[in-house]
């Protein structure tokens, strides 16, 4: 692809390949290996490389005690029960499917050294895509690619940033929930919307089944953000106004959502 009177990624020649790079942590949800399937399987679409963020998260207990400060434990010990009693689904190695599409990998601790961003350069990628780890991306990486970063948020931009997703639209009554893939910027979702999408929200439906099923429902937007970006056809304009930054909740908030699902569920 080459360049736009906007600055960033344009038409593709005839006959030419996108070239897309990944960004990605260790271990894929199904959601995720279904998104790099789509493009290592797509006509047209190249998938280059992949960078794998190996940088070790914080240990529960680390992330519990802070949360406990902000009042916010009561939540994080409802999502570790959860995770004892083995309700969160198990992840793919992402090494693995990588090597399955023939897609060279690279695995670091430092995101950031000079040597890595210049692998990234020299896999010259028209756009990177973005599928976990890295936390907030910063300009190194942002300009690496002249399409930038594309990035999953899950919600629309315009009232519901940050986390966790689909939480605060069962907490607040929405009847829908927008799922975005935006071009990044350093500022937490608040880029580009390049493809946004609205679906319904079921009665009775809990958050952790309205992530899963969107999550699942949107993994197909990612290619077509791509074909998008590589077609010309996003604004390349950033939202004008931005909705509230949502955090995680605390235990209160947690139980209220859930009797207003309950609520809901009989209403209907």
């Amino acid at each position: 692809m080459g360049p736009d009177p906007s600055g960033r990624a344009g038409h593709a020649g005839a006959g030419a390949r996108v070239r897309v790079a990944l960004l990605c942590q260790p271990g894929l949800d199904h959601w995720q290996v279904r998104v790099v399937d789509q493009l290592a399987d797509a006509d047209g679409i190249e998938v280059v490389g992949a960078l794998v963020d190996q940088r070790p998260g914080k240990p529960l207990g680390k992330r519990l005690v802070e949360n406990l400060k902000r009042g916010r434990g009561g939540y994080v010990l409802v999502l570790a029960a959860r995770r004892l009693r083995g309700v969160s689904n198990g992840r793919a190695d992402a090494a693995d499917v990588l090597a399955g599409h023939g897609v060279p990998v690279t695995a670091t601790v430092d995101p950031y050294a000079p040597d890595v961003l210049q692998g990234l350069r020299d896999q010259r990628p028209d756009a990177l895509v973005l599928l976990g780890g890295f936390g907030i991306i910063g300009a190194p990486i942002l300009d690496v690619a002249p399409g930038g970063v594309l990035s999953y948020h899950h919600g629309d931009m315009r009232r519901y940033r940050g986390q966790p997703p689909g939480f605060w639209e069962l907490y607040n009554g929405e009847p829908h929930m927008g799922v975005t893939v935006q071009r990044l910027h350093e500022e937490l979702d608040a880029g580009e919307p390049v493809l946004e999408r609205s679906y319904a929200i079921r009665p009775g439906e809990t958050p952790a089944a309205l992530r899963a099923r969107l999550l699942d429902q949107s993994a197909d937007m990612m290619l077509a953000a791509v074909r998008r970006v590589e077609a010309g056809e996003d604004s390349g304009e950033r939202l004008g106004e931005l909705g509230h930054l949502y955090t995680l909740p605390n235990l209160r908030q947690w139980l209220t959502c859930h009797a207003r699902v309950r609520r809901r569920a009989r209403r209907s």
